[in-house]
């Protein structure tokens, strides 16, 4: 037998027996002390356990896909969640609990999965493009967001929330919507009502168009990352 045939046939029995990293596709379905993937990760069905796996190349879940982080591509019919994904996530729901850079696409709502940005203690970054139907929920982000209704601590950029942009704290490059609010202006906000909370009350709400130069202390460095 070709000797470089050998460790080929070899991988996928040493991967089952918890070696990492697994070469190849791979079905995700129980916990099996792999950490690392490279190649094609496919959970046919999501049980429930913690992510575990980082995955180079693509998760793919026909319901649900819960990578620890991915680099590439992730995809899932209903839910694609990870502790971070470089690439390109996609899913009817995008959540995502660190970092995400590239493309994300979710016709329903992308917004931090099992971290609330309530009390301010998640603090990830979207950097890219970030589209969602209804709600885009993230608390800093840059590049180009668009959704229904669009949230976020900080943005630099395109911000287009087609019925309500709410920025937070600090918003530089234009925002568009029905309704733009940010409590720091530096750029231009385009809708019907603009407010920005730290002005004179008389012009705090403008119709229309609204122009702004005040990024607060820090200027430009107004989104993490």
């Amino acid at each position: 037998m070709n000797r470089r045939l050998v460790p080929a046939l070899l991988l996928p029995l040493l991967a089952a027996a918890g070696c990492s990293p697994w070469y190849g596709l791979r079905l995700d379905l129980f916990p099996d002390g792999v950490e690392s993937v490279r190649g094609v990760n496919v959970t046919p069905i999501d049980f429930g356990y913690a992510p575990r796996e980082d995955v180079v190349g693509a998760a793919i879940g026909p319901l649900q896909s819960d990578i620890r982080s991915v680099t590439g591509l992730h995809l899932a019919g209903l839910l694609a969640r990870s502790d971070g994904a470089t690439g390109v996530s996609a899913g009817l729901m995008v959540g995502a609990d660190g970092d995400v850079d590239g493309v994300t696409v979710a016709p329903l709502v992308f917004t931090p999965y099992r971290h609330s940005d309530l009390g301010g203690e998640f603090d990830g970054a979207a950097r890219g493009i970030q589209v969602a139907g209804i709600l885009l929920d993230f608390p800093h982000q840059r590049g180009v967001s668009v959704s229904g209704v669009l949230r976020a601590r900080t943005l630099t950029g395109l911000g287009a929330g087609y019925v309500f942009t709410d920025v937070r704290d600090r918003m530089v490059g234009l925002s568009i919507g029905l309704v733009n609010r940010a409590r720091r202006l530096k750029g231009v906000q385009i809708g019907l009502l603009n407010r920005v909370a730290e002005r004179a009350e008389w012009w705090r709400w403008m119709p229309f168009v609204n122009v702004g130069w005040d990024a607060g202390e820090d200027g430009d460095e107004i989104a993490r990352g």
